[in-house]
């Protein structure tokens, strides 16, 4: 992974992680415009889209991907691939809280097991509110895992 892929893989995450979809969509379709293959690039997009209500628009990206695999590579996306397309296709959604049309706020979440993180950033976000700021970096599994975003939507919601 090159500096400008892991650059535009960390911008496409805050995007969604902030529900900033229209971000979202446009770093992660420059990254698909750059290798067609890209199958996180792939995910971010479809989760972009379906945050901007567009699930047509999500499904067409997967279909793309799915196509460009099979061309160049003969092979099918990857579980993590199918299965955001999979989730699109039953619910409508990629979160299981949006499933649930229950909004996730910072009061709702549970970060059970992480009072040294979460003490961590309290101090971080104190000092920030005391125009002491610095950067925090909240990372998961590829691209996002739902413990990573729980973790930002926390740190959002305070």
């Amino acid at each position: 992974m090159t500096g400008l892929s892991r650059a535009r893989a960390c911008r496409w995450t805050a995007a969604l992680a902030l529900g900033e979809h229209r971000t979202a969509v446009d770093v992660s379709s420059l990254a698909l415009a750059a290798d067609p293959l890209d199958e996180p690039a792939c995910r971010a997009l479809m989760r972009a889209h379906q945050g901007r209500g567009a699930d047509s628009a999500a499904l067409a990206a997967f279909e793309q991907l799915r196509a460009a695999l099979a061309r160049e590579l003969g092979t099918d996306p990857s579980p993590a691939t199918q299965e955001v397309f999979l989730a699109l296709l039953r619910h409508g959604t990629t979160t299981p809280a949006a499933a649930a049309g229950r909004p996730r706020t910072a009061a709702t979440l549970r970060l059970t097991g992480r009072e040294a993180e979460l003490a961590e950033l309290r101090a971080a976000w104190s000092q920030a509110a005391q125009g002491r700021g610095r950067l925090v970096v909240i990372t998961g599994e590829a691209p996002w895992g739902p413990g990573a975003r729980r973790w930002a939507r926390w740190v959002r919601g305070r």
